[in-house]
């Protein structure tokens, strides 16, 4: 499976910079900044709803139905999967849509 240094070197070979000191160097700070990125959407476990009136389980379940796809395919939620879930929900409750459910 492909890695950082692939998706880079695919970049250069893309520009056509090969192996001097700065493209290296170039490369060490993309690098940083791709691990930077993955090290954000670790998987976590539900954090505890932030809206009152929200509970755990209602959040679980409107995010296993937004996630439906992604979970099916074995991936897991990230912390901004379960607050995007959470702010759906309360948009869908302050707008009625909810209650029709």
């Amino acid at each position: 499976m492909g890695g950082v240094s692939d998706q880079l070197q695919i970049r250069f070979l893309d520009v056509g910079l090969k192996g001097t000191a700065a493209t290296k160097e170039y490369a060490m700070k993309e690098a940083a900044k791709l691990q930077a990125k993955t090290a954000e959407s670790k998987v976590m476990e539900q954090p505890k709803p932030f809206t009152p009136g929200i509970t755990k389980a209602m959040v679980r379940q409107h995010a296993f139905e937004l996630y439906r796809d992604k979970l099916k395919a074995g991936g897991s939620l990230t912390l901004q999967d379960w607050v995007l879930a959470e702010k759906d929900l309360d948009k869908m409750r302050d707008t009625g849509e909810l209650a029709e459910r």
